[in-house]
């Protein structure tokens, strides 16, 4: 497509465009936005570009981050997919928030130069679609400064998780099972202390190696918003090495703002900067909103688990 000034975009939800062709990043410095000058456009605009073969959209995104702006020290946040679309033609892509913590030198590209912004100036490459995208980013950036993360208590948090693993059960568990009532399946669950204690034990013990993620998330009034646990596991013999998402759970009133999407793209980030091959994560066969979620950020089925009821 080649009519930069005509060119408009739709948002869609993140994970739900495909296939991906681009990535647009919308990178922040101390308040301020980070534009790059096109040499031959001769204007302004997002770093971005095309996905490589072989690329998923977040190494495209760090790659052409520092291409196009020489940015390597920055905190990439996923925020959305975007169609975009003029007379030409039409393609998907989708959006990333960077929040640099260290600028960088330009490396030789079709970028001139980098520029810090308090606002938009008037000669951008796409005016219809980069103000669009910004203001994604700043809710998504806005966002997920809203939440933190800390580590478990067991003391402390020892109800709390218990309360979650308990729902995440029943949300995955086999459909006959499903057919009790969410209270009396709870009431049988607590009932089973020994259950109890293997479960806490397990985190327990997970927590003893430091590249786990067992984690309580709080808004920014130290309200408690979800957790996650996602210990580490090795083969000391292959060198194989995941992270297992044993449980993600997010609280009701925070659901739809595609918190749950954050904190696996985190896991993901937290399992590959540890070193892991790849990250694990497991659902009911009954759990629809679970497997879309899952599909939507490229996990695939590697096993099936049968199941007759006698």
């Amino acid at each position: 497509m080649t009519g930069h000034r005509e060119l408009k975009c739709e948002i869609h939800p993140l994970g739900s465009l495909s296939p991906l062709r681009f990535v647009v990043v919308c990178s922040f410095y101390r308040g301020q936005y980070l534009l790059s000058y096109h040499k031959v456009y001769r204007s302004w605009e997002t770093q971005g570009g095309h996905i490589d073969d072989g690329e998923v959209p977040e190494e495209a995104a760090r790659r052409e981050l520092y291409e196009e702006s020489g940015v390597r020290d920055a905190e990439l946040i996923p925020v959305c997919d975007y169609y975009a679309y003029d007379s030409e033609g039409h393609s998907n892509g989708r959006v990333y928030a960077a929040i640099i913590n260290r600028l960088g030198d330009l490396p030789e590209s079709e970028m001139g130069e980098v520029k810090l912004f308090d606002s938009f100036p008037e000669d951008l490459t796409y005016p219809l679609v980069t103000p669009v995208l910004f203001d994604e980013a700043k809710k998504a950036v806005n966002q997920s400064e809203r939440f933190i993360h800390r580590k478990i208590d067991l003391e402390r948090d020892r109800d709390y998780i218990l309360e979650c693993h308990c729902e995440i059960n029943y949300e995955c568990d086999t459909p006959w099972k499903r057919k009790m009532s969410y209270e009396d399946y709870r009431d049988e669950w607590f009932s089973l202390e020994g259950q109890i204690a293997e479960f806490l034990g397990a985190v327990d013990d997970s927590m003893k190696d430091s590249r786990t993620i067992a984690e309580i998330i709080e808004d920014g009034n130290g309200n408690t918003s979800g957790y996650l646990w996602a210990p580490f596991l090795e083969d000391k013999e292959s060198g194989f090495s995941f992270a297992d998402i044993q449980d993600i759970y997010v609280e009701k009133k925070y659901r739809g703002n595609g918190i749950a999407t954050e904190l696996i793209r985190y896991a993901e980030e937290t399992a590959k900067r540890n070193g892991a091959d790849v990250i694990r994560s497991g659902t009911g066969c009954e759990n629809s909103a679970s497997i879309k979620l899952h599909e939507n950020l490229g996990f695939y089925t590697y096993r099936y688990e049968f199941e007759k009821k006698l």
